[in-house]
């Protein structure tokens, strides 16, 4: 139940609820400390993500740079 309660509570950072809670110190840096996590999660997911288009980016790049050789040497014959 503790478990369930402090994924809920962190997945939006929100200081003044939590300070209206009346939360322990302890436990609100804990809440923050797993929001936190979360969010290093979420960009790690979102920087692999990007990488993979990017990646997909330049493949396409050099299929249309090698495509646009070989529509040259068609030209020239």
């Amino acid at each position: 139940l503790e478990e369930h309660i402090c994924e809920q509570l962190t997945d939006h950072f929100d200081v003044e609820r939590w300070n209206k809670i009346d939360l322990a110190i302890e436990l609100r840096c804990h809440l923050f400390e797993l929001f936190a996590k979360k969010q290093q999660i979420k960009f790690k997911e979102k920087q692999n993500k990007l990488n993979q288009l990017e990646d997909t980016c330049l493949k396409q790049k050099f299929e249309i740079q090698r495509l646009k050789s070989q529509l040259e040497v068609q030209q020239q014959q």
